[in-house]
């Protein structure tokens, strides 16, 4: 699929070539708005500042006309480079990088070509790279409601925990005469430690314990069950 880019209102698709951005000559003239020719010549006129490689490559008939054949088949597409198609141009033609554009476009310096250099630096060449930070940042996004929904479940559980254990360690008031006598009366029907603590709000343990404190386990033990 092919990645269309509107630039100052004119409609580029992007090339690429060895799994980086480039432009063509063509390209730049009509990005910039200049007379044809202009690019090419700025270029040859400082041809010795450019490091093939690096700066451009010099694509052969061959490789180029399948990179500008397949954007041209696109309805609507680039038509920078029909022309050359129409004649039957054969010969070589010049991609920029990166580097070789920004050196080019230091012989363009109306405001239209710092406002179109500033546009293709931040959207033509980094495109790949901002698309891969989006998707960076959706999967930030993802793992971050991730981690809130398991933090805010974790930090639902530790309060009930402090809820229970504060429960626990509350002193509860002390036992009623009523309560007493009832502990008393019940577990001197047989009932269990479980039993009485549930009649009177309190573990089979402490049960266990007041009576002992009364003295009735001693006295009952034979009965008294948990």
């Amino acid at each position: 699929m092919s990645e269309v880019l509107v630039i100052e209102g004119i409609q580029i698709e992007r090339i690429e070539y060895n799994g980086q951005p480039v432009l063509s000559l063509p390209m730049v003239e009509k990005l910039h708005q200049r007379p044809k020719g202009t690019a090419k010549r700025n270029f040859g006129q400082n041809r010795k500042k450019f490091a093939e490689g690096v700066d451009f490559y010099e694509l052969g008939y061959e490789i180029w006309s399948v990179l500008v054949g397949r954007i041209s088949s696109h309805q609507g597409g680039d038509s920078s480079h029909q022309n050359s198609v129409k004649k039957g141009h054969k010969g070589n033609m010049i991609f920029l990088t990166l580097r070789g554009y920004m050196k080019l476009a230091t012989s363009f310096t109306d405001d239209l070509s710092w406002k179109i250099r500033d546009m293709l630096v931040d959207s033509y060449f980094r495109l790949r790279e901002l698309l891969s930070k989006a998707g960076d940042i959706e999967a930030l996004k993802a793992k971050a409601e991730k981690a809130d929904m398991w933090q805010g479940r974790y930090i639902t559980l530790l309060e009930e925990h402090v809820s229970i254990y504060k429960h626990k360690l509350t002193k509860k008031p002390a036992l009623t005469t009523e309560q007493l006598d009832k502990i008393k009366k019940m577990a001197s029907e047989g009932c269990s430690y479980t039993e009485i603590g549930r009649a009177v709000g309190r573990t089979a343990g402490t049960i266990h314990y007041i009576l002992k404190r009364e003295g009735i386990i001693k006295k009952a033990k034979k009965w008294l069950r948990l």
